[in-house]
């Protein structure tokens, strides 16, 4: 039976304080890393060739890591490509972001990192590299934990497979065994419309 996700409010929240309208830079790296990885260069190309002209001029460059970039940019490049692979790819893109920040842009954190002390600094490690939203660790215990992560600005998939995948993908690293992360979507209205539940369970 699974258990009703619990979700207190956070103090102070607002409409205007759920959206995401930025992202740091490897946040949005996986994308163009896959279409290199398939088509090459020329792959990548046809595809900043599809979308607006502001969002080509993103990402038709390198970009830093702790570069900010636009949320709708990032999401209509995400869209344009997911539109070309099946919906799993998101929940792959997730735990692909996972290894690139915890093995390569944040590596030392290997050295320190259990399943707690990662969940206990997710809030932390989402608001250093996204500005809005608001996620919060509502519980935590011996191989079970709730987050709650109140944002809008994304599409469906980003909520249910990516950051899905994102979390299994940082547990196992951080030791975690069978991680499985369930995901309650966003329902209701007012700010209930952008309360998305995360029931994370594991094996030490």
């Amino acid at each position: 039976m699974q258990e009703t996700l619990t979700h207190p409010v956070p103090a102070g929240l607002t409409r205007e304080s759920v959206v995401i309208t930025e992202l740091r830079g490897p946040m949005t790296r996986q994308v163009r890393e896959a279409v290199l990885r398939q088509g090459g260069e020329k792959a990548w190309a046809a595809l900043l060739a599809s979308v607006s002209e502001p969002c080509r001029a993103t990402f038709s460059r390198p970009i830093g890591l702790f570069e900010w970039i636009p949320a709708e940019h990032s999401k209509e490049l995400s869209l344009a490509y997911m539109a070309t692979v099946d919906e799993e790819y998101t929940r792959r893109r997730g735990k692909e972001s996972a290894r690139e920040l915890i093995t390569v842009v944040n590596r030392w954190m290997l050295r320190l990192m259990s399943p707690s002390l990662f969940l206990q600094n997710t809030p932390k490690m989402f608001h250093f590299y996204y500005r809005g939203g608001v996620l919060t660790l509502d519980r935590l215990e011996p191989g079970h934990a709730q987050l709650t992560l109140w944002a809008d600005a994304f599409y469906p998939a980003w909520f249910e497979l990516g950051l899905t995948g994102w979390l299994e993908g940082a547990l196992t690293l951080s030791g975690a065994k069978a991680a499985e992360v369930r995901h309650e979507a966003a329902r209701g209205e007012g700010l209930e419309a952008f309360r998305h539940g995360y029931e994370i369970r594991w094996k030490a």
